[in-house]
């Protein structure tokens, strides 16, 4: 018949054990304290046979177990802080983890040892042990913890300042929360202070504790990372490893910015001068309208009246001349109609007249003139487009609609065009014979995607070109607001309505 366990009085029974545990560690310095002498002779042999340096030393010795049990007289929590605050000041002395362990079993080892104790004192050493073993590796976590979250938040910052001055500040609350400093600074440095602090520096004085490493560039100490402690507190070896490599993360993030900042200068004057090119080219095709238009177009026009008066008042209609007068006169006409057609090309009319949603349908008009296919349009918008951009939209639609003319052999087109307040978009698909976009790019005579690619860059676009059964050039634009007074050709206050 099984047997019902109660679980009842459980926590009491714990509590009363754990009284009984503390009273007896408490009691394990008087019954180690007459071999203290050669416990503490056995330590310093043990700790000086494993390797470690003074310091290390010195910070193994204050986690022996009757130094443990001599602290142990103030209560369990101030002993097991006392052995994670030496076990962390070991971890920033570099002391390694394993070897530290090793070293504590060696030192319980020699108390067990030292002398015949009743089992009671044996079990609580054992206790000790353990104890001290949890504290070591709290204290070595807590460290490496620290380190790392520091680590990362220098990555952090050195990848989003958006300015040097952001950079050392953020750096620097950093490094204090890391070493819980009372101060922090990531400063600049005057040509006095840059001798003087040119290389790390750990100072001690009535008000504290100064830490400070220079932040150094090829050319030389042009700042400084400094922490404030308002007590005696000098560096260990990883909180001064930490802290120079905070130094050379903030050159980094300084170097990076630099290279930003001339990244961008070049990249806006590469747009200036783009944006001026375009100016300029717009300039030469509206002066080649006007000349075709003044020059040309008139001349033509005036052998066509002469022509025609030729036609109506010969006086012998002779079957050899007169027909080819009439083909001449054709010729002539059909001269015209394509000096108009490269006209509107050059600088359309009905886009400086009417706006960009006229100029886009007179686009796809043609485009179904000289290609019979189906041109489905959808125009929407919600504000003016500015006139520089209002052009260029223009002259991207008119480059989709010529590939389409000379390569696709579509039957159906969709060109959309949407805007909102903030960007517009455009869209040119066809289900015409598709290509490899990215091979088209690398040809030398592909001028058009070129072209296409370098109007959408300067308007701070992206531009998607997807070909299988078909192809779809899809545009988005950032649309800046137009300054006052200032619009897109023509007066229609919707751009693509």
């Amino acid at each position: 018949m099984p047997v019902a366990i109660s679980t009842h009085g459980l926590p009491e029974t714990a509590a009363r054990l754990s009284v009984e545990l503390e009273r007896r560690l408490r009691g394990l310095a008087s019954k180690l304290a007459p071999s203290s002498a050669d416990l503490e002779r056995h330590t310093r042999r043990i700790v000086t046979e494993a390797g470690f340096t003074p310091p290390q030393r010195r910070e193994l010795a204050a986690m022996a177990p009757h130094a443990v049990a001599a602290v142990l007289r103030q209560g369990a929590p101030a002993a097991a802080e006392h052995v994670e605050y030496h076990a962390r000041r070991l971890a920033k002395l570099n002391a390694a983890h394993p070897l530290v362990l090793q070293t504590v079993a060696l030192c319980h080892h020699a108390a067990v040892t030292a002398r015949v104790f009743d089992a009671a004192t044996l079990w609580a050493l054992e206790q000790l042990h353990l104890a001290t073993i949890l504290a070591i590796n709290a204290g070595f976590h807590q460290v490496r913890e620290r380190e790392a979250q520091a680590w990362m938040d220098l990555a952090r910052v050195e990848l989003e300042a958006t300015g040097l001055q952001d950079l050392l500040t953020r750096s620097a609350e950093v490094l204090r929360v890391a070493h819980r400093a009372d101060w922090a600074e990531a400063r600049l440095l005057t040509p006095a202070e840059r001798r003087r602090l040119a290389k790390p520096l750990c100072r001690t004085g009535p008000g504290g504790t100064l830490w400070s490493v220079p932040l150094r560039a090829p050319t030389g100490v042009w700042g400084a990372i400094q922490l404030g402690f308002g007590r005696e507190y000098p560096w260990l070896p990883r909180e001064r490893e930490l802290l120079e490599a905070a130094a050379h993360g903030c050159q980094r993030g300084a170097e990076r910015l630099g290279l930003l900042r001339d990244l961008a200068e070049r990249e806006t004057r590469i747009r200036t001068l783009a944006a001026q090119l375009n100016q300029a080219e717009e300039r030469e095709r509206s002066r080649l309208s006007r000349e075709l238009h003044d020059e040309a177009g008139q001349s033509l026009l005036c052998v066509r009246l002469q022509l025609e008066l030729l036609e109506r008042t010969a006086p012998v209609r002779d079957e050899t001349w007169f027909p080819k007068l009439g083909e001449t006169r054709g010729q002539v006409e059909r001269t015209i109609d394509e000096i108009r057609r490269l006209i509107a090309a050059l600088s359309p009319a009905v886009l400086e007249r009417f706006g960009l949603a006229a100029g886009i349908r007179q686009l796809g008009q043609r485009l179904e003139q000289q290609t019979g296919a189906r041109v489905t349009l959808r125009l929407e918008g919600a504000r003016p487009v500015p006139e520089s951009a209002a052009i260029m939209i223009y002259r991207m639609v008119q480059e989709c609609c010529q590939n389409i003319s000379k390569h696709s052999a579509a039957t159906k087109v969709r060109i959309s065009l949407t805007s909102t307040d903030s960007e517009i978009r455009v869209e040119v698909a066809d289900n015409g014979r598709g290509f490899h976009p990215d091979q088209a790019s690398r040809q030398a005579d592909s001028f058009g995607l070129i072209g296409l690619r370098q109007r959408v860059e300067l308007l701070g676009g992206r531009l998607s070109i997807a070909s299988g059964r078909g192809t779809a050039v899809k545009i988005r634009l950032p649309l800046p607001e137009p300054p006052e007074g200032k619009v897109e050709h023509g007066k229609d206050p919707n751009p693509v309505g």
